[in-house]
């Protein structure tokens, strides 16, 4: 098995070197039925054979380094390898999105050094061969749609290769049909927001491992780099060994190396003092991760999944998690507050005040905690 992380940020420890590590619960999930009850630093896993639902939350899992795996309410997967190295589980109900980090030209997170991610539902298994976004859904019919990146569909009977832009029944004979990438739903807007406070808090992680050279330099992993944990966000995040890794929705994570280049000064907190939604005062106002590739992914420009997001805030300046595009990663509910650009002050929404999460909408601890309560979609 190819190593995940083995080195610390700040000190802390790391993931073991598996898939399926719960990082982030907003509302009610259960793990074998029992109830998943996120501690700040501690994050259950998901073993071979185990199910794992959300109920009216959602949830995101670590899978392989730069990949994530997240779930819409009322969804459910069965784990059946977390190995890095073959990272297998079947969707049994509801709809979930894979993200896959890119940073290399041709090869996903998931499959650089071998490591692979499949997807099965019933008779059919998916597997993600390049950095993007996948959705997956049972209803109102099965279906995976790939908003950015490459996929091999097979069934029984048939097999189809699926690019951006490409989706596919998971029933019956695969046919491969056209759908506009730039129309998401509330599931990618939530997961362009946890997308955001992640790459966030890989600028602090590279900059302490650059900054600390006995933790950097004796990191073991391999070209793909690793989960580093960020106590002053309460979060692991992505840490590339070398260059940058650009997320489908643009954002950066960048190595300790390259860090400096984009972000000459590291980053604190998000202004909530030493962790998000514990206490108050101190810390300094969040970043914006602006290190976007030009023209990355499909969710910059006029796209509708922007517009959406903004329009759900009634046009609130600062809403979301701006980005050099002025992209808006706000609320669907209107509740939501959000990190301004501009002086990097938080705001709030047009609707409410103190609904803003620093880990992506107001949920429990683990992988950002709400400050304040309140969650968005």
């Amino acid at each position: 098995m190819a190593p995940l992380a083995v080195f610390t940020a700040y000190g802390q420890s790391v993931i073991s070197a598996h898939s399926g590590v719960v990082h982030y619960v907003e509302g009610d999930a259960f793990l074998s039925d029992k109830p998943v009850d996120m501690k700040f630093g501690h994050f259950p896993d998901i073993k071979p054979n185990e199910i794992f639902r959300t109920k009216d939350g959602r949830a995101e899992i670590l899978l392989a380094p730069g990949s994530f795996l997240r779930l819409a309410e009322n969804s459910s997967i069965k784990m059946v390898s977390n190995q890095l190295t073959d990272t297998r589980f079947e969707l049994l109900e509801g709809t979930i999105l894979v993200e896959s980090v890119d940073f290399s030209k041709d090869s996903a997170a998931a499959k650089v050094k071998g490591n692979v991610i499949t997807v099965a539902y019933k008779d059919s298994t998916t597997t993600i061969d390049k950095a993007g976004l996948y959705e997956f859904q049972t209803s109102p019919s099965p279906q995976v749609k790939v908003y950015e990146g490459e996929a091999l569909v097979k069934t029984a009977s048939s097999q189809a290769t699926l690019k951006k832009g490409k989706e596919a029944q998971l029933e019956g004979v695969l046919s491969a049909e056209k759908f506009d990438p730039k129309a998401g739903d509330e599931l990618t807007r939530w997961s362009a927001r946890r997308s955001g406070y992640l790459a966030t808090a890989n600028i602090s992680s590279a900059h302490s491992m650059y900054n600390d050279s006995s933790t950097w330099g004796s990191y073991a992993g391999g070209y793909m780099g690793g989960w580093a944990f960020n106590p002053l966000f309460g979060m692991y995040t992505f840490v590339p060994l070398g260059g940058v890794g650009w997320s489908p929705f643009g954002y950066g994570y960048f190595s300790p190396y390259t860090v400096g280049m984009y972000y000459p000064y590291p980053y604190y907190g998000y202004g909530y003092g030493y962790y998000p939604g514990y206490g108050s005062g101190g810390g300094t106002a969040a970043p914006t991760n602006t290190g976007r590739r030009p023209g990355s992914g499909n969710f910059g420009g006029n796209s509708p999944i922007r517009a959406s997001a903004s329009n759900h805030v009634g046009g609130a300046a600062g809403s979301g998690v701006s980005r050099g595009s002025g992209f808006s990663a706000a609320s669907s509910s209107g509740s939501v507050g959000g990190f301004s650009r501009g002086g990097g002050a938080v705001s709030s929404g047009a609707a409410s005040s103190g609904a803003m999460s620093a880990g992506g909408g107001g949920g429990r601890s683990g992988g950002g905690a709400a400050a304040g309560g309140g969650r968005g979609r």
